[in-house]
């Protein structure tokens, strides 16, 4: 079983990464391999099921080219669109009762480091034909490969490398420093490493997995108002089961 897993996670990373390698790619056969690997490797739930069909992967046009993204199937957003218009929002009621120590700052920078790592899983612009060089995005999507693939490193440096990651790719403006600055890595109760958030010891991933059924903040509706609740709870659903991808396997 243990080994079926692994090889269940690494099929599902592959595909997330394999959106920003193909910058040509075809996004019909892109989306359908997501959609195969996330059940395979979440568990064939219903609520997994669900938030799989609403998985898209669509080409944007922007800055006179396009670029592939992960986006909802029924939504013309992409998931780190939607995690960009949350920012500021209020920490979630449920959320806050369930860690007691979780903070609105941790809370805030959970929720734009997830952003941020939603964004670097995208392809480089695609312009006239030629992906645009994005050294920072190439960095930080290298190091969330090296967090899963190489635990054996040391929870320190691949954190280091993430933040490092995250600051080339997204720069260094007061908003991501001071996220980056919450964020470590850390062992779970069965050996795991996961991107984990500081002081309060919550790991991101299950931090966006407790959001899941609370309100639609008015911060995203005021943008994309016909967004639903099924969309937004699809959003946060996805993007924690993107992060525990990344993680690294139990040991």
């Amino acid at each position: 079983m243990a080994g079926e897993q692994r090889a269940a996670r690494r099929a599902f990373r592959d595909a997330l990464l394999a959106v920003g390698d193909r910058p040509g790619g075809e996004p019909r056969w892109l989306t359908a391999r997501l959609v195969e690997a996330l059940p395979a490797f979440a568990g064939r739930t219903p609520d997994v099921l669900a938030a799989a069909e609403h998985l898209l992967v669509a080409a944007e046009r922007e800055q006179g080219g396009t670029r592939l993204v992960l986006g909802l199937r029924d939504y013309q957003a992409g998931l780190a669109t939607v995690l960009w218009l949350a920012g500021g929002c209020e920490l979630p009621p449920a959320v806050r009762a369930r860690w007691a120590g979780l903070g609105q700052e941790e809370w805030e920078s959970g929720l734009l480091v997830a952003k941020l790592v939603l964004s670097a899983l995208e392809s480089r612009l695609l312009r006239d034909g030629e992906p645009v060089p994005d050294p920072g995005r190439d960095q930080l999507r290298s190091a969330l490969a090296a967090f899963g693939e190489h635990p054996e490193r040391g929870a320190d440096a691949l954190a280091a490398e993430v933040v490092a990651g995250l600051l080339a790719f997204g720069s260094e403006t007061p908003d991501n420093l001071a996220a980056t600055a919450h964020l470590t890595a850390a062992r779970d109760g069965r050996g795991g490493l996961r991107l984990t958030l500081h002081p309060s010891g919550v790991h991101l991933g299950d931090l966006l997995a407790a959001a899941v059924g609370t309100p639609l903040p008015d911060e995203v509706l005021d943008d994309l108002p016909d967004l639903g609740q099924e969309e937004w709870d699809a959003v946060l659903h996805l993007t924690a089961l993107i992060l525990t991808a990344l993680e690294s396997e139990p040991s």
